[in-house]
């Protein structure tokens, strides 16, 4: 989904504001996964899953990449 489509609860419209106050930008990826539980494809749990499975990727990556710096 692009980010053009509209969110319709406010808790989604507030969670983005809140993130927009400390100058966060959402990603496509974090708009996805709340446009996804919008739509009810998805339940929070499997939402806040899906986030935390992809930090933990990232951060497994990255910290290949600086272990690999270090040899």
């Amino acid at each position: 989904m692009s980010k053009n489509a509209k969110l319709t609860s406010r808790s989604s419209r507030q969670a983005i504001a809140i993130l927009a106050l400390s100058d966060v930008k959402l990603s496509q990826f974090g708009f996805d996964v709340l446009t996804r539980i919008e739509a009810g494809l998805l339940t929070y749990a499997e939402g806040k899953a899906e986030i935390l499975e992809r930090a933990r990727a990232k951060l497994m990556q990255e910290a290949l990449l600086h272990s690999s710096d270090d040899q």
